[in-house]
């Protein structure tokens, strides 16, 4: 009679402790973290000061939409930011590609992530937890040979990055 009473409990420990459902702290590490966006608006003024950017071709798209695309300082033409948006204040989209050198993804002290990390404390509450979880999913740092992607959201806007060096915060729709 005992065993017919544990036995359903003993099996269930058993099958969770199999899934992962008895390790919460590798569950964790999966999580992307809360961002904590610092910015309301995707601000032209606010945001591209604060980032190694040259001046910017600006382009006009269709329904009064305008790119403003900055290249990016010390690096080849590839490699730039760029805000649309109708509002310079209120742009909907800043995106980018950013890549020094692919076999060394983003390495600390070169410009791709200096210009990330500026972006994510421009942006974030977390700047360190964000940028860590974002370098180490996307595949920049540690390099990784697959094509990975990184993401953290919130209700009003999206970031994200891949392992090409291309990354963009939006707003949600």
């Amino acid at each position: 009679m005992m065993m017919k009473k544990y036995l359903p409990a003993a099996l269930l420990a058993a099958a969770l402790a199999a899934c992962g459902g008895g390790e919460p702290a590798a569950d964790a590490a999966l999580m992307p973290p809360k961002p904590g966006f610092t910015v309301k608006f995707i601000d032209i003024a606010v945001l591209a000061p604060k980032l190694p950017l040259g001046e910017p071709v600006i382009s006009e798209g269709e329904h009064g939409e305008k790119t403003y695309r900055y290249p990016v300082k010390g690096l080849p033409e590839g490699n730039f930011v760029a805000f649309t948006g109708k509002f310079t204040e209120n742009m909907h989209e800043l995106n980018g590609q950013c890549m020094e050198d692919a076999a060394a993804g983003w390495a600390v002290g070169g410009v791709c992530r200096d210009l990330f990390d500026k972006l994510t404390a421009a942006i974030t509450a977390k700047p360190d937890e964000v940028g860590k979880y974002m370098l180490e999913h996307a595949g920049l740092q540690p390099v990784s040979e697959q094509q990975t992607y990184a993401a953290v959201q919130d209700g009003r806007f999206v970031f994200d990055a891949d392992r090409k060096g291309m990354f963009s915060l939006r707003r949600r729709h």
